[in-house]
């Protein structure tokens, strides 16, 4: 498989006059994650790295359900559909775990949430405001910061295209006009831990990366990352690791951390 992969953009946290860069290294070339079986929406446990995927493999609840597959060590074993409390017969996909144990995935084109408990598993899952769910809603990403003030990603078609959107603090969402286009779709958001790096891909297999050096900016253009059928590709919550779909097969990419560098503010 020919696979561009571009390196990634230095993404800059600014804190009280003091910048703390973290940069990476570029992304490396891609490989099969083959042990998981056919499918598509991957995304890796922030806790616990198992790879979820949706897939309408033999075995479901429906036309198509939620897979977890297990992280070993150095890979994932086999994924295990989640079960009837997240799957219906109804099509589940874009599963998002996101820290505080939530479990965040799409039922019909409308956002759910569960709660995880450690032992009893997944709560019953309510669906989000008709605020954000007013179209066909994709890919959640939840994320807090330092103040516990949360950020809903997603994206959703009420434009009329796939558009990316943000909600705070599950508040009115706003769309994030420097990434959409009047004449093309943006969708499946996945957004770094830290908020500074975001990728989504054109709905017509192209994925893209955009980054910012402080998140009171405004998103940069978008740089390629790969052509061909990818979609939904999504961070590892160490932003290490990069897993997508491509045509029914799930990918991984891997970079390095490299050096942070510290500025201090002079008089």
């Amino acid at each position: 498989m020919n696979i561009r992969l571009l390196a990634s953009v230095a993404a800059i946290s600014l804190t009280c006059g003091t910048a703390q860069a973290q940069q990476f290294g570029a992304w490396g070339d891609a490989e099969a994650v083959t042990s998981v079986g056919g499918g598509g929406c991957p995304i890796l446990d922030p806790y616990t790295n198992d790879l979820f995927i949706a897939s309408g493999r033999d075995g479901g609840f429906g036309s198509n359900d939620i897979w977890r597959a297990p992280y070993n060590g150095s890979g994932w074993d086999a994924a295990v559909n989640v079960g009837p409390t997240i799957n219906t017969a109804a099509p589940e996909y874009c599963p998002s775990p996101a820290r505080g144990r939530m479990f965040f995935f799409v039922r019909s084109g409308d956002i759910y949430m569960s709660k995880v408990h450690p032992k009893n598993g997944y709560g019953a899952p309510v669906a989000l405001s008709d605020e954000i769910n007013a179209a066909d809603e994709w890919s959640p990403t939840y994320l807090e910061d330092d103040e516990d003030t949360s950020y809903l990603y997603f994206s959703s078609d009420r434009d009329g295209t796939q558009d990316i959107y943000v909600s705070v603090d599950f508040g009115t969402p706003t769309k994030i006009v420097e990434l959409s286009s009047d004449d093309g779709t943006e969708t499946r958001p996945n957004v770094r831990r830290d908020r500074l790096e975001l990728v989504y891909d054109d709905g017509a297999g192209n994925i893209y990366f955009s980054s910012r050096e402080s998140t009171d900016d405004p998103w940069g253009p978008p740089v390629l990352f790969t052509k061909g059928n990818g979609s939904r590709a999504s961070f590892s919550w160490d932003g290490m690791t990069l897993v997508w779909g491509d045509g029914g097969t799930i990918m991984k990419s891997t970079r390095s951390k490299l050096a942070k560098l510290k500025m201090v503010d002079t008089p």
